[in-house]
């Protein structure tokens, strides 16, 4: 039997003292009850976007629980505002001897824009200051991720997932580009992605071509499209710049030396911000606080979000690593920014 004691839930666009910003969708009349074996999260999105992203985090007895190893169902991911919108816990499945609580957990949203050319989903991010760098929130720090120092940000949208092999085509067939990319075959001059890898990051794109990438994006459509800040890049790992280690929901990964897979969406929405590939970033390393000066275009580029098969410690939002921009590794893929 399930027995909840005590739920606790807030919708993370409301927590305006935990750091978050508020973000344009919004998650109204949140009323959370036990029906025998289930637990109801009942809710109104507010939004006037055609579609959001809900993320759910809950911890059990101060314990995080992965959202992605529970039974959830239910208006959960890609939803449509509206009143009386659902998400459904088949608890009974994930504790079989039962539990009492007390559970605690939010909900959040954000809205969701698509891309035309490529049908990319990306997520609005609504910008404000924030500390960037290392603290002490976080299991290690290096030396390149201090001092922490403030950042201002604009509103920028950023996509849910890294650009896949199915949208790299789209943009190889435009351009008449070539290359070699793994799971990506090009036939009778037409290319395509292998069976099985159409939403898997596209790798062994180096700086400049995933530059141009964002440059095709921009034609034609008067939308800034470019590789993320770094500090774009880690407000929106850490989940709106708050303090959390780690590109997920709860802030946290499994424990382990070794990173098994990516991870889950975080609470802005946003898929594999730990794990999964590296991703470019726009800016050259350099030290923090360093003068503001074009960077010659052989400098090492940053990347950020560690890989699979990588120690865990790289898959810290306030990782930094330098690499040359003309790398082309198997384990280095990239996601877009829109300016605002």
């Amino acid at each position: 039997m399930i027995r909840l004691l005590c739920v606790l839930l807030a919708a993370a666009a409301l927590l305006s003292g935990s750091g978050r910003p508020a973000a344009a969708a919004g998650i109204e009349n949140l009323r959370v009850r036990q029906d025998g074996d289930l637990v109801l999260f009942d809710y109104d999105l507010v939004s006037a976007a055609e579609r959001c992203e809900v993320v759910l985090c809950l911890s059990l007895r101060g314990r995080p629980l992965e959202a992605g190893r529970l039974h959830l169902g239910g208006d959960l991911g890609r939803t449509a505002p509206g009143e009386g919108r659902r998400i459904v816990w088949t608890a009974q499945e994930d504790f079989p001897e039962g539990f009492t609580g007390p559970l605690a957990g939010e909900l959040s949203a954000v809205d969701l824009e698509i891309e035309p050319k490529t049908g990319m989903v990306l997520a609005l991010i609504p910008g404000r200051s924030f500390e960037m760098g290392c603290g002490s929130w976080n299991p290690v720090c290096e030396k390149d991720e201090l001092p922490m120092h403030r950042v201002s940000l604009d509103d920028y949208s950023l996509g849910l997932t890294e650009v896949t092999c199915t949208q790299f085509t789209v943009y190889l067939n435009a351009v008449g580009g070539d290359g070699s990319f793994p799971h990506l075959a090009r036939m009778d001059g037409v290319w395509r992605a292998e069976p099985g890898f159409e939403e898997a990051p596209v790798t062994a794109v180096d700086f400049a071509r995933a530059k141009d990438f964002c440059t095709w994006l921009s034609q034609g459509t008067n939308q800034p499209f470019d590789l993320p800040s770094e500090a774009q890049w880690e407000y929106a790992c850490r989940g709106g710049g708050q303090w959390q280690a780690f590109g997920t929901a709860t802030g946290s990964l499994p424990p382990g030396e070794l990173l098994a897979a990516p991870s889950g969406t975080n609470l802005l929405g946003l898929s594999a911000m730990s794990g999964g590939v590296w991703e470019w970033t726009r800016e050259a390393y350099a030290p923090y606080g360093s003068p503001q000066v074009e960077a010659p275009a052989g400098a090492p580029r940053v990347l950020r979000g560690g890989r699979d098969g990588g120690e865990t410690a790289t898959a810290r939002c306030a990782n930094r690593y330098p690499r040359e921009p003309g790398a082309k590794d198997p384990t280095v893929g990239f996601r877009v920014v829109r300016e605002r």
